[in-house]
C-alpha cells in the first residue's frame, strides 16, 4: 500500500490534527494540502512531517479542485460545512475515495420540502459515486463519527446493555482552559448551532422515538429527567 497520494482539503483545527497523522503514515508518499490561507505554510511546517506540498487552491474553485482530485488516491475533506456537498459531488465525478468530517445535507434546513430535495440529491450522488467507484464517507470527524465508532466497540464487551448515553465534545486540560468559560471550542460555533436544528431519533424501551428539532432540548428529553426514571424500581 506504499506510495499513496493523499489530498487534504483545509488546514483548520481538524485539518491540523489530520495532517499530524497523515504526514507520519508510512503508506503515504505524497500529501498535498489545499488551503489558500496565508498561514498554511507555517501551520504545515509546525504539524507536518516533511512530505507535504502546499497548493494555494480554494475549495470554491471546482475546476482546479477536480484536477487535483483526479490525481489523488484518496481525499480527506475538513472544510466548513457548506462546502461538504459540493466537494462530495466533485469526488463522485472524479471517482476518488473521500472522507468528510461534515454532514452532506444541511443540518439547519427545517423546511420539509427542501429537506426532501436534499435527500433526493444525496440519492443521486450515491448513484453517481457507485457508477464511478468512489467511496464517500461523510460525518467521520470526532463528533459525529469516531465517538459512535468507539461506543459501538465498547458495547461489544458487554453481554447486556440497558442504556447508552453519548455526550459530544469534552473538557480541555487546565492549561488550555484559559478563558472565563473554562472551555475551548474546537469547531465552528455556528455549525454547532445549526446541527441542533436537526430532528432526533432515540430508542426508548426498545422503540424508536422521533423527536422534532424544536423539542430536542425540552425537559422531557434531557438527561436529568431520564436519570431519575432510571432510578425508579
Amino acid at each position: 500500500m506504499a506510495g499513496k497520494q493523499v489530498l487534504l482539503l483545509g488546514l483548520g483545527k481538524q485539518g491540523r490534527a489530520a495532517l499530524w497523522d497523515l504526514s507520519r503514515d508510512p503508506s503515504i508518499e505524497t500529501l498535498r494540502i489545499c488551503d489558500p490561507s496565508p498561514e498554511t505554510a507555517e501551520v504545515a511546517s509546525r504539524y507536518g512531517g516533511g512530505k507535504e506540498t502546499i497548493l494555494p487552491l480554494s475549495a470554491e474553485d471546482p475546476k482546479g479542485l477536480l484536477r487535483e482530485m483526479e490525481r489523488a488516491d484518496g481525499v480527506l475533506e475538513t472544510l466548513p460545512g457548506r462546502l461538504a456537498l459540493p466537494v462530495a459531488r466533485l469526488a463522485a465525478r472524479a471517482g476518488v475515495p473521500t472522507v468528510s468530517t461534515m454532514y452532506l445535507a444541511d443540518p439547519g434546513e427545517r423546511d420539509p420540502q427542501r429537506r426532501l430535495a436534499q435527500q433526493e440529491e444525496l440519492i443521486a450522488l450515491d448513484e453517481e459515486a457507485r457508477r464511478t467507484g468512489a467511496i464517500l464517507l461523510p460525518e467521520c470527524g470526532m463528533d459525529p463519527g469516531l465517538d459512535l465508532v468507539l461506543c459501538k466497540e465498547a458495547l461489544r464487551g458487554f453481554e447486556t446493555v440497558e442504556s447508552l448515553v453519548s455526550y459530544g465534545a469534552g473538557f480541555p486540560e487546565a492549561a488550555a482552559a484559559d478563558n472565563p468559560l473554562g472551555y475551548r471550542f474546537t469547531w465552528s460555533i455556528p455549525g454547532v448551532m445549526r446541527s441542533y436544528l436537526r430532528p432526533a431519533l432515540v430508542i426508548r424501551g426498545g422503540k424508536a422515538c422521533p423527536i422534532p428539532a424544536e423539542a430536542v432540548f425540552a425537559p422531557e428529553n434531557t438527561r436529568p429527567r431520564h436519570e431519575e426514571e432510571d432510578k425508579r424500581p
